[in-house]
């Protein structure tokens, strides 16, 4: 399989997770030829929820740099803003690490 029809079933998978929480989801990621566009740079999918929003960046196999996602969660997570990176591992699942509002990550499962 190639890594972006790899990628795609993952973010979608993620997105079917998401959803069955009760997430209303929007993809959005943009790959046109030879780049890749991320929302703020750091999120394939955005979900809602009551007064929630949670950014999520789904990658497979290997996590993205957490400072990124630091930096982001300082300026802008709080109690209704939520940043994530969902890493899915080969056989394994998702492994999906979140940044509170100081930078601090916490791996969720």
């Amino acid at each position: 399989m190639n890594t972006y029809k790899k990628g795609s079933r993952v973010r979608l998978e993620a997105r079917r997770l998401l959803e069955a929480m009760g997430y209303l989801v929007e993809i959005t990621e943009r790959t046109v030829k030879y780049e890749k566009r991320d929302l703020f740079g750091i999120a394939d999918l955005i979900g809602l929820k009551n007064n929630l929003v949670v950014f999520v960046q789904v990658s497979c196999n290997r996590p993205h740099t957490h400072s990124v996602f630091r930096e982001f969660a300082k300026k802008y997570a709080g109690d209704n803003i939520h940043v994530e990176q969902w890493i899915h591992y080969d056989r394994a699942g998702f492994k999906v690490f979140k940044y509170d509002k100081f930078g601090d990550m916490v791996v969720i499962k």
